[in-house]
């Protein structure tokens, strides 16, 4: 029974074979990207993409594409390696092939990590200093070495170039030396463009502006992010991916005991890297804080049902687009507002620095998604008017100051009522509960206070 369902496990592994499906997402990425190629800015690459978002549904289809068949070709990669490592199948290829298999490892990781970079947004500047910051470590070399892969922060041009040239094309032909096979099989190839197809209908991964709260990098890079925090330096960590290479390496040429030493080895740090990972998405808050475990940490950046309601959508050229600090800004373009003082005019400004939703739309529902309405109340204000490009400062002070608390009104007035004695006690004005004093408050100055929430304009 044992070997007939092993049989059918093997004969199933063969029909649906991961290297087969991750060769097609990987055909299917570099045949989207090329229309991409063709109007993609990448002096203004945020640019670029905001405008796409907003004025393009056939190139932001095509962009979901691009982005979801790359995801899917690291599933599918790393999928495909654990097969080759529990099939024992390392020992079918030359040593050069699986030399080249090895090096593929980092390549295929810099690929998917440039692409995301050449979004331009927050999250990509800092996936980009921190992969350049660990290059400039590695001894002796590590400026020539960093600027070669990396470039520098002021343009991404060499990055670009081998992201849709040297990195692509190594990699493929890795890919066809690996495999001997030019194009997967017609069904699998069908069934990788579904999957593809269906998610990119479903998800548009979003650009993140420098107004967010959480900044994080892509899912596969949070581990990493996590692991640094705990480094005081990062030539540790270069040394040990260079180690992890070398013995991945050699478990091709290795006696069985000491490749099961190996495969234990990466088992307990594949382990030890999805803690990491888990701990960084759902642990990790704004500034990279520990928090409590919650689901607005994951930071899931992105529009859900981008061709749906079609009704409330509008419709302009490009060159009717109005732009904010370079981004592509969908409100302005529905919205006409007036009476704001020039430091808040949302001709310089725009609608979303205070109000969050969702810029890089022109349908209703979907641009209104996590709109905050007052945008002045205490409880909201480090998403908006104290974030890191307006008032940070200030936000600090006036969430202290007598005028939030009201502290020592409140210790007075608990003091009168004989409900504490000591007058240096502190409180907040929108804790109080229902004693006596409290109610005493409530009934006078508490509602007007700033730390009260207001819930509606102009109150």
């Amino acid at each position: 029974m044992i070997d007939i369902n092993k049989k059918g496990i093997d004969k199933l592994i063969q029909k649906f074979h991961f290297g087969e499906l991750a060769t097609s997402t990987f055909y299917i990425s570099i045949i989207s990207g090329i229309p991409l190629l063709l109007i993609f800015d990448i002096n203004n690459p945020f640019k670029t993409i905001s405008l796409i978002l907003v004025s393009d549904y056939l190139l932001t289809f095509l962009r979901n594409i691009h982005y979801w068949s790359s995801q899917y070709f690291l599933i599918f990669s790393l999928l495909h390696l654990f097969d080759h490592i529990s099939r024992k199948s390392e020992n079918k290829f030359k040593s050069k092939v699986w030399l080249h298999l090895t090096l593929s490892i980092p390549i295929l990781f810099y690929l998917i990590l440039s692409g995301f970079i050449l979004k331009g947004d927050v999250e990509s500047l800092l996936a980009f200093k921190i992969l350049r910051s660990l290059l400039q470590n590695i001894p002796y070399v590590g400026e020539e070495l960093s600027y070669l892969i990396m470039g520098n922060e002021t343009n991404f041009h060499i990055i670009y170039f081998h992201h849709i040239a040297t990195a692509s094309i190594i990699l493929l032909f890795f890919i066809l030396e690996h495999s001997k096979l030019f194009f997967p099989r017609s069904p699998i190839f069908l069934i990788s463009l579904v999957i593809i197809v269906i998610t990119s209908f479903l998800l548009t991964p979003l650009p993140v502006d420098e107004y967010s709260s959480i900044i994080k990098g892509p899912w596969y890079f949070i581990g990493l992010q996590e692991i640094l925090h705990y480094l005081k330096t990062p030539n540790f960590l270069n040394l040990f991916i260079l180690f992890c290479l070398i013995v991945f390496y050699l478990i091709k040429f290795v006696n069985e005991y000491f490749r099961k030493l190996i495969i234990l080895f990466f088992s307990l740090l594949l382990m030890l890297y999805l803690v990491s990972s888990f701990v960084g998405m759902f642990f990790r808050g704004s500034n990279w804080e520990l928090t409590s475990l919650s689901l607005k940490n994951l930071n899931l950046n992105y529009e859900l049902n981008k061709f749906i309601n079609k009704s409330e959508e509008v419709y302009l050229e490009t060159d009717e687009i109005k732009f904010i600090h370079d981004r592509a800004e969908g409100c302005l373009n529905c919205h006409i507002i007036e009476g704001i003082g020039s430091y808040h005019n949302p001709d310089s400004i725009g609608c979303f620095s205070c109000h969050r939703g969702n810029p890089f739309s022109l349908n209703k529902r979907a641009a209104h998604v996590n709109l905050i309405k007052i945008p002045g109340n205490l409880s909201n204000a480090k998403f908006t008017c104290g974030n890191s490009n307006c008032h940070p400062d200030i936000l600090y002070r006036v969430n202290n100051s007598i005028m939030t608390t009201m502290s020592g009104v409140v210790s007075t007035d608990k003091i009168v009522f004989d409900e504490i004695s000591n007058p240096d006690s502190l409180f907040r004005i929108n804790d109080i509960k229902h004693s006596m004093a409290e109610n005493h408050l409530r009934n006078l100055c508490a509602s007007c206070h700033l730390s009260n929430e207001k819930m509606s304009m102009g109150i």
